[in-house]
């Protein structure tokens, strides 16, 4: 077993749903805080362009998979938004589709100790909320798919039709509170004797 310490060197960022992303020496973890800034209008679905694997430390996840409807046919309708790259900058939200509609593939609770693999399925989104079940926070540590990828394919979220996606977030500006999450998050593993292994 390996701890993790607060005197790695670690990239961080806060991403606009809500979650702490650390890329360490040891991996990347992902820390859910209520101290953490969000963005505005949620696109809290989305898919992506890798296959990865989630390991739940501590807290647990609800996780929801969805089928998405063109035309769609429902009360809640959502513009598909696709993820650009901006250098220096958070990715820039812009519209990349019809109205859709979406219909719940799967749904299911993910407990601490548990493992999640995504496949790589562009066709296939997801949502991901953290259950604290009296943790101050939840933490995951994810891992890619070795080979499996479609970087050239750019990842999209879903904004609910109406509403303007919140492009101003930019989870590069939030330095103070990601490093005291993070730290907070690696006494946290410590203390629970919880670790990567080696």
């Amino acid at each position: 077993m390996t701890i993790l310490l607060t005197t790695d060197k670690a990239q961080l960022r806060v991403h606009g749903n809500g979650f702490l992303q650390a890329v360490t020496s040891l991996g990347k973890i992902h820390v859910w805080d209520n101290r953490l800034p969000r963005q505005k209008v949620p696109s809290t679905i989305h898919n992506h362009n890798h296959g990865f694997m989630s390991q739940i430390m501590i807290g647990g996840l609800h996780m929801t998979e969805y089928t998405l409807w063109c035309p769609p046919i429902a009360d809640t309708v959502y513009i598909p938004h696709q993820c650009v790259p901006r250098k220096g900058k958070d990715t820039l939200l812009e519209p990349s589709g019809p109205p859709v509609a979406t219909t719940n593939r799967r749904e299911f609770w993910l407990e601490q100790g548990s493992e999640y693999t995504f496949p790589l399925n562009m066709r296939l989104y997801h949502q991901v909320e953290p259950v604290y079940k009296h943790e101050r926070m939840v933490i995951t540590r994810v891992t890619g798919i070795p080979s499996i990828g479609n970087e050239k394919e750019l990842p999209t979220v879903l904004v609910r039709e109406g509403c303007e996606p919140d492009n101003d977030f930019d989870r590069y500006t939030f330095d103070d509170i990601a490093r005291v999450v993070y730290e907070d998050a690696v006494t946290l593993l410590c203390e629970r004797k919880l670790g990567f292994r080696g």
